[in-house]
């Protein structure tokens, strides 16, 4: 994007509405963006704004509802920390969101998209992150994935109205995957979470929810003092904004000009390898996060069939647990117990 400014000259302006917009990304973006323009559209037709192209509307919709909100009391790993620099679902959305917004402005793709879906994409999550993630799931009959969620959340909850390109990449975004080093766009207008993306910058998401969460995971386990830098797997560089930087530059380098989005072979396996290294040492050591996979299964039972017997729908039951924040969940959940008269163990916030 900088480039293409750079030969528009010292008497650059930029674009103030939508149609100079489009424009804009006509000429200058890579002829395999998905441009603004060519949306596949919403759910529901709605008139073109003036101002703002369709995912810049996104944008502002994802932002400005209570359930983005809501993220900022959610666990990303350690559970209602005190501390403002440990990272909660809400800084890790918009770390994906700015990290992916970075590679696809040097690969020439849409800003505007990347950063709708990465600001989305957990919208759906529940509280005390995955843990509470995997006891909805072996509760509720239909199962549980927090991805669908944020699908269900953007269409039937919130009723946002999104793009179509957005809502398949909130879908399809699953940083949890390993061993994706090509990462090859879904072609088909079908949601569905078995497939790739359907754009780049989909795929760019993707691969950006991974990394933003490797790069915070190790910077809050440092900060608290759980490992030591030098404990770090080194393949990707000697401290943790070294490992950040390297990912960055060889995705732009193996994906620039391409119809796919990748991680050269050797720099992938090293990240997974830091990713089997935080996954041992800070995500799944209990004594790290301060609570128990036991726990979270307590608070999410007790919740589960309160509210199961208050709705009589296990579909509102599982979009209101969902919706919770850390704090309400556990609150509710300390109610419960004390009401039935009997020792729950319950998780403990440590940081």
């Amino acid at each position: 994007m900088m480039s293409a400014i750079r030969r528009i000259g010292t008497t650059f302006r930029p674009p103030l509405n939508r149609a100079a917009k489009e424009r804009f990304q006509k000429r200058f973006l890579s002829s395999a963006a998905a441009l603004s323009r060519n949306s596949l559209g919403r759910l529901r037709r709605e008139p073109l704004d003036e101002g703002r192209t369709e995912y810049e509307r996104d944008i502002g919709r994802i932002v400005y509802s209570a359930f983005f909100s809501a993220l900022q009391k959610k666990t990303q790993i350690h559970l209602l920390p005190t501390w403002t620099r440990i990272h909660t679902r809400y800084t890790h959305s918009w770390k994906v969101a700015e990290l992916s917004a970075e590679i696809s402005r040097a690969l020439g793709l849409n800003e505007d998209l990347t950063r709708a879906i990465g600001l989305g994409h957990d919208l759906g999550h529940t509280p005390f992150g995955h843990e509470g993630e995997s006891a909805l799931n072996k509760l509720s009959s239909t199962g549980f994935k927090h991805n669908r969620q944020s699908l269900r959340v953007v269409d039937e909850i919130m009723k946002l109205n999104l793009t179509w390109e957005v809502r398949n990449g909130i879908l399809c975004h699953n940083g949890e995957a390993v061993g994706e080093y090509t990462l090859v766009p879904h072609p088909g207008r079908k949601l569905d979470d078995r497939y790739m993306p359907a754009t780049l910058e989909g795929c760019v998401v993707r691969l950006c929810d991974k990394i933003a969460y490797l790069y915070h995971d190790l910077w809050d386990a440092i900060n608290l003092q759980v490992i030591k830098r030098n404990d770090i797997p080194r393949a990707l560089g000697l401290r943790v904004p070294d490992i950040y930087k390297t990912l960055i530059a060889n995705i732009i380098e193996q994906s620039a000009g391409k119809n796919y989005i990748a991680v050269s072979p050797e720099v992938g396996k090293a990240m997974d390898e830091l990713l089997d290294f935080n996954a041992k040492r800070i995500f799944m050591n209990e004594k790290v996060k301060g609570y128990t996979k036991e726990q979270v299964n307590n608070a999410i039972t007790i919740l589960f069939g309160h509210y199961l017997r208050r709705f009589h729908s296990e579909q509102a039951t599982v979009d209101y647990i969902a919706a919770m924040t850390d704090q309400e969940a556990l609150s509710e959940a300390k109610r419960l117990a004390k009401a039935s008269g009997k020792k729950i163990d319950l998780p403990r916030p440590k940081y």
